[in-house]
């Protein structure tokens, strides 16, 4: 206990003559700063009139400036370095020297006199204060073994809780990938059952398209014959026959175009365009030298309905095999329907 006091009380009191050192420098630096900043300041306005002549300053500032630019730059700077060269001197004497004093000082405590009285100590530690702890204590060994077993079993509480919650991760992650596959192949069964409708709805399509083209080939026909018997009574002075009543003639012509019409609607589904080339009869087709004289028409306007009634017919029979084939083909040679640029439906019967 003594060697570590010593020790104690050596560093306490180098450390204050080292503070104390430090000062001395400090205090030596401020000074010579002092007295020059002082010097500087008489020699700029002057000693004895310093307080109250205030003008001097002008005058003595060129001299003060000549003697500052003068002065060679050695010398200030010697004068610091000496400054703090004393200050060092002072902290490193005043340091070394409360050492040596106080080592000599304690010199007849040695080493192995500092190890027994360490050992002494802490022999008189345990003795006492630690060796009643223990024979507290001592009844409490129950205590601490049962407070061992907690621990174990909590122990082996956490690690089961742990297995039971990878457990759980591990299922949760099997339903996840379960609900994953059910979702695919739901996707799967959607996307199927939808191609699949399509499929069938357009089966039916072709089927239905199929039976409305037979249909429309039975009105096609008979309206076509329609039109063309109807065609040998308009058009009988073509043939060498005469046309007796022109008033019968315009009605027979009314009843021929309603046909006419019925039989393009149809052939329109079928041979796109086919209305435009039979109705749209230039006016420069019905001009020019006729077979037919003009002197069996009552008038020129009747004249004129005559050659419509010849231009359309003959283009109506030009078409009307092609709209044949094209009926055909839909109900029975292309079921499918695919070159056709319409699908039929039962609305179009």
């Amino acid at each position: 206990m003594a060697g570590l006091a010593f020790v104690e009380k050596v560093g306490q009191t180098v450390q204050m003559n080292n503070l104390l050192r430090f000062f001395g420098g400090v205090l030596l630096s401020s000074l010579i700063v002092v007295i020059t900043i002082s010097r500087l300041a008489v020699e700029v306005i002057g000693a004895s009139t310093a307080p109250d002549d205030y003008d001097v300053l002008k005058r003595r500032m060129p001299a003060m400036l000549s003697w500052l630019f003068s002065t060679p730059w050695w010398a200030p700077t010697a004068l610091l370095f000496g400054g703090a060269g004393i200050a060092a001197w002072l902290i490193w004497t005043a340091t070394k020297s409360a050492a040596a004093k106080e080592m000599e000082h304690h010199s007849a405590l040695d080493e192995k006199a500092i190890k027994n009285t360490v050992a002494a100590a802490i022999d008189e530690l345990i003795a006492t204060r630690i060796q009643s702890e223990l024979s507290m204590h001592s009844q409490d060994e129950r205590l601490v073994k049962l407070e061992s077993e907690i621990r174990d079993a909590s122990s082996v509480a956490k690690s089961a809780v742990e297995i039971a919650g990878n457990r759980f991760e591990n299922i949760g992650m099997d339903i996840r990938s379960l609900e994953d596959q059910i979702a695919a192949t739901k996707r799967q069964w959607d996307e199927w059952t939808h191609q699949h409708c399509r499929n069938q709805d357009q089966r039916f399509s072709w089927v239905d398209a199929g039976f409305t083209a037979i249909l429309h080939r039975e009105r096609l026909t008979v309206l076509a014959e329609k039109i063309e018997v109807a065609a040998e009574v308009l058009l009988a002075p073509r043939n060498g026959g005469t046309i007796d009543n022109w008033d019968n003639w315009a009605t027979i012509r009314l009843q021929w175009q309603s046909d006419l019409s019925g039989w393009l609607e149809l052939a329109d589904i079928h041979r796109t365009g086919v209305s435009d080339k039979v109705l749209n009869i230039s006016g420069d087709a019905l001009e020019g030298n006729w077979p037919e004289p003009d002197g069996i028409f009552p008038d020129a306007t009747t004249a004129l309905a005559y050659r419509r009634v010849a231009k359309t017919f003959d283009v109506f029979r030009s078409e009307r095999d092609m709209v044949d084939r094209a009926v055909i083909a839909a109900a029975y040679g292309n079921p499918s329907m695919m070159a056709n640029p319409r699908l039929l439906k039962s609305e179009d019967l």
